[in-house]
């Protein structure tokens, strides 16, 4: 199935949205949610370029108000009711996002350099593993397990971040504001979850439903 711009799918269990979060696309999937997800977890866009390309992309070619798109996220988070929030941000932009997320999720308890992709070829971070991130965990748990990330990167951080909200056996719904090719969705199908997302590009969202289609899963449109 061709995935369309302002449709929303049905995947098995699983639940996306392909629409634009400035312009209501969380609301819809709130809408679909049929209890409190056990975690969210998310690497969204968080450079003016990659969002102004994705929009592009999926012929929404308006400036991106990043105020707005942050506390449309951080609203929604809150409404959601989950209990344990993962996100993953570029260095020079985690104070600001910080401070905007930490009004609406529950307490920062963690924030970890993480890695992803090759190593920059000039700057200050050549000898890394990979192009550095920072991943941050707002939880209402206590007692939390404190993750080692150390050498780790890319799906593995996901792989970890997974392990360590799945500590007490939590089952149900992770939800993706940004779910893009879809990590987090193969992660839920690993843990035995259920995935709840938004992705603005048809195109990105297509390499989602693909690939829980060939595990099996039927997607149907759904009105939402």
């Amino acid at each position: 199935m061709i995935v369309e711009f302002g449709r929303a799918y049905a995947v098995g269990p699983h639940r996306v949205v392909c629409d634009d979060i400035e312009s209501g696309a969380l609301g819809r999937l709130q809408n679909l949610l049929p209890e409190r997800p056990a975690m969210v977890y998310s690497d969204p866009p968080w450079s003016a370029g990659n969002a102004r390309y994705w929009r592009t992309m999926a012929g929404v070619g308006r400036r991106v108000d990043w105020e707005a798109f942050w506390r449309t996220i951080g609203a929604f988070v809150m409404e959601s009711g989950a209990p344990d929030v993962w996100f993953e941000m570029g260095i020079s932009q985690t104070e600001r996002w910080l401070g905007i997320i930490a009004e609406y999720a529950p307490p920062l308890v963690g924030l970890w350099r993480v890695y992803y992709g090759a190593p920059p070829t000039s700057g200050p971070y050549t000898h890394c593993p990979g192009r550095p991130n920072n991943i941050a965990r707002f939880s209402a748990k206590t007692d939390l397990p404190q993750p080692q990330f150390d050498g780790l990167k890319g799906e593995a951080v996901t792989d970890k971040a997974f392990q360590c909200s799945m500590v007490d056996g939590a089952t149900g719904i992770v939800v993706d504001p940004c779910i893009g090719k879809g990590m987090t969705a193969r992660f839920a199908h690993r843990y035995g979850l259920a995935c709840y997302g938004v992705e603005l590009n048809p195109c990105r969202l297509q390499v989602t439903l693909d690939w829980l289609e060939q595990r099996g899963y039927g997607i149907e449109p759904i009105l939402a």
